[in-house]
């Protein structure tokens, strides 16, 4: 299952230079990443920036967050894929950022699943995290709805967190 991951309405698939006004319009969206503001890009410099990081990671470990293009548009609405978590490991975490016009249409959800699926089938992972804000309910409701179960509170990315954690399934 190597890229593009391909869902019935997204195609998940490697960075390429050409998606940096795309993912400006995702990161550069304050309301969309009041949560991560260090994440927060203040041009489409600054979101090439990322792309060359997340490209980088997936050179370095064969995974990395991943674009996320609508079939029907064929636009790149945001990211989704996997990373060690605060970039250092060594838990590997599922993160996904959406255009907000993209939002409560289960995308997140579908490409969720699709990104898990890599995770525990192709890089053989027992154990996948994901770390949330405690305000952000709406991503909590997606990552429950992935599967993923609360295991307690903590500290990511300079702030409060709430801390889940998915297994892989035996058998």
């Amino acid at each position: 299952m190597p890229l593009p991951l391909e869902t019935e309405r997204l195609i998940i698939r490697s960075f390429t230079p050409d998606d940096a006004e795309a993912m400006f319009k995702v990161l550069g969206d304050a309301e969309t990443m009041r949560f991560f503001l260090i994440w927060l890009a203040k041009s489409v410099e600054n979101a090439r920036g990322f792309i060359g990081w997340v490209t980088g990671m997936e050179r370095d470990f064969g995974y990395s967050f991943w674009a996320v293009v609508e079939k029907t548009s064929g636009e790149v609405i945001g990211d989704c894929g996997l990373a060690p978590l605060e970039g250092e490991g060594p838990e590997v975490e599922l993160g996904c950022d959406l255009r907000k016009d993209k939002w409560n249409q289960g995308y997140a959800t579908e490409a969720g699943i699709a990104c898990l699926e890599y995770g525990f089938r192709e890089l053989k992972l027992d154990r996948i995290v994901a770390v949330t804000n405690p305000q952000n309910f709406a991503a909590q409701r997606a990552l429950e709805k992935l599967g993923f179960t609360e295991e307690g509170r903590g500290e990511h990315y300079g702030g409060e967190s709430v801390e889940y954690a998915k297994y892989r399934e035996k058998g």
